[in-house]
């Protein structure tokens, strides 16, 4: 909604008070870049109440055919969710929807969370999600490589939980946790992960929009902070051949928008989990929907590096690649776990858009809750997709995703990961050098 001119001021003049000097009405791409202008704050208020600030609009789509006859786009500033950025406190941050000619435009990946948060909220829903962030922090080393950031983290067979590792790594954490606490996050804890240089942050859920805004900010402030320290912070979702791949857990629950009470609670669960059968039906709708989740969770030919049966251990994955869900089981697409009341995908990975895949998610959610689905016994199902080409191919597939995405940009996505797909694909790597050089 465009706000008034009064609102805007309001807004305008907290911020002022705060620091601020510059402002940028941020919108996240289809590749969950946040891109925009920075506007002197003078210019906010103005902006705002007329619609936000213009764009060509294929500048911003980052896929689709250009036209050069298309109307702009203009950016509709979530005022309430505006920020300083504890990285420079300079410039407000204030999360965007893109429209065009009174509309959203097909490509605002955030329009379309929106759009599902709005259905849940008509069937009488909140939806929570907490999001998992792992990522890499490494160094250059004068010859180019890539190193982790702290040393003592080349441990085996991991060195998952290693105290010194974490240590290390401080001079980059210590200033995120300050941001996060500043920003209201609820920060939960940091720890050495599995891999080398692997690290995660955990804090607090909240709705999924704002969940989709944290993780966007979250990516932008660990790359500043990561800079300054002399790091790099990779959110590739597996940067390594003999590493761990990074996650983006995504742990969804719906609560009474009313009351806020957790509908997936229930002691009485004939299976014994805890869980309601609202909660097995939403585990029903994710399933039926497994490759199109995929598809936008996992979105890069990189991703499905991760999502492997054997990982960096000969002995167990912990990389799900079963499209089931499981009673803590770690290998299956859908985790129940015994320490909270939500349903954890452990597809979704950090180089994702986070609008796109939580969209999806809410509305495979609300058609099992719709359709009564029921998701079978624990641990039993297919496999996911195993390549970014058979994950758009189910994308395509899927009529559901046609109704969440809208058909253009189902379209012009679909295209966009066949064509990365097929550009990787023929490649000539080393690996297949040192096996079919001498191979005759």
């Amino acid at each position: 909604m465009i706000a008034t001119r009064e609102a805007a001021e309001a807004v305008v003049a907290a911020l002022r008070e705060r620091g601020a000097e510059w402002a940028t009405c941020a919108w996240v791409d289809v590749a969950g870049r946040p891109r925009g202008k920075l506007l002197v704050l003078d210019r906010l208020a103005e902006a705002a109440a007329a619609g936000g600030d213009l764009y060509t609009p294929r500048g911003l789509a980052w896929i689709g055919r250009s036209d050069p006859a298309e109307p702009e786009g203009y950016t509709v500033p979530d005022l309430e969710r505006a920020v300083v950025l504890p990285t420079d406190r300079r410039i407000a941050w204030i999360p965007s929807d893109v429209h065009q000619d009174g509309r959203p435009f097909p490509h605002c990946t955030r329009s379309v969370l929106r759009r599902q948060v709005a259905r849940a909220a008509q069937l009488g829903f909140r939806v929570n999600v907490g999001m998992e962030c792992e990522v890499h922090l490494l160094r250059r080393t004068e010859d180019g490589r890539l190193e982790p950031f702290a040393a003592a983290s080349d441990l085996r067979p991991t060195p998952l939980y290693d105290v010194r590792s974490a240590m290390d790594c401080l001079p980059v954490v210590q200033p995120m946790v300050d941001a996060m606490t500043e920003l209201g996050w609820g920060f939960e804890a940091f720890d050495q992960e599995c891999g080398r240089g692997q690290v995660e942050f955990d804090f607090g859920y909240t709705e999924a929009l704002g969940m989709a805004d944290r993780l966007t900010l979250f990516r932008h402030l660990l790359g500043e902070y990561a800079r300054r320290a002399g790091a790099v912070a990779c959110f590739m979702a597996k940067p390594f051949t003999d590493g761990w791949g990074s996650g983006a857990h995504v742990n969804l629950s719906l609560a009474d928008l009313g009351s806020g009470e957790n509908l997936f609670e229930d002691a009485r669960d004939p299976r014994g989990l805890g869980f309601s059968a609202l909660a097995y039906a939403a585990v029903g709708g994710l399933l039926a929907h497994a490759g199109a989740l995929t598809a936008l969770s996992a979105p890069t030919v990189n991703s499905y590096k991760r999502l492997v049966r054997q990982g960096a251990l000969p002995d167990i994955t912990w990389a799900p690649t079963v499209v089931a869900y499981g009673d803590n089981d770690r290998s299956c697409m859908l985790r129940l776990p015994r320490s909270r009341r939500c349903i954890e995908n452990r597809v979704p990975d950090i180089s994702c858009n986070p609008y796109l895949a939580l969209a999806m998610h809410v509305a495979a959610v609300l058609d099992g809750v719709e359709r009564g689905l029921d998701p079978g016994e624990p641990g039993r199902g297919g496999r996911l997709p195993r390549t970014l080409l058979e994950a758009a191919e189910a994308l395509a597939a899927d009529p559901l995703a046609g109704d969440v995405l809208g058909c253009d940009l189902r379209r012009d996505l679909g295209a966009a990961q066949v064509s990365e797909w097929e550009e990787h694909h023929s490649l000539v790597t080393r690996w297949e050098l040192d096996r079919y050089l001498s191979a005759l």
